[in-house]
């Protein structure tokens, strides 16, 4: 090797194009390299990403936060006026697509709209 070149290309190219060949002749070695591939990128990404625990000083207890009671007061009556507010809209009444429309006529409807839950 001279080492004005570096790297040899020629032997470097040759065990990657037989390590590839020997890879696709036999399944049981592509399904080996896919899954220790597999295994070495998740733990990359799975080490990288984790977070690192650290320890949280708590503040002291007059420091917290307090209830606090006009805000909580507030959401209430929002709350309230959002229920009030959609209970007073109105609803149509659809007909009934299984009573036939002559028996709507006849009145007969309200007794079938009765037995039914």
């Amino acid at each position: 090797m001279d080492m004005r070149k570096g790297i040899p290309t020629k032997k470097l190219t040759k065990g990657v194009k037989a390590f590839f060949w020997m890879i696709a002749e036999n399944a049981f070695s592509t399904y080996l390299v896919l899954l220790f591939g597999g295994l070495i990128l998740s733990s990359i990404i799975f080490y990288r990403y984790t977070p690192t625990f650290q320890r949280v000083e708590l503040l002291p207890e007059d420091t917290q936060q307090m209830f606090q009671y006009e805000l909580f007061e507030r959401m209430v009556s929002e709350w309230r006026a959002r229920t009030e507010k959609s209970q007073e809209v109105e609803t149509t009444l659809y007909s009934n697509p299984f009573i036939p429309t002559f028996l709507l006529l006849e009145g007969i409807s309200e007794e079938l709209t009765e037995k039914q839950p």
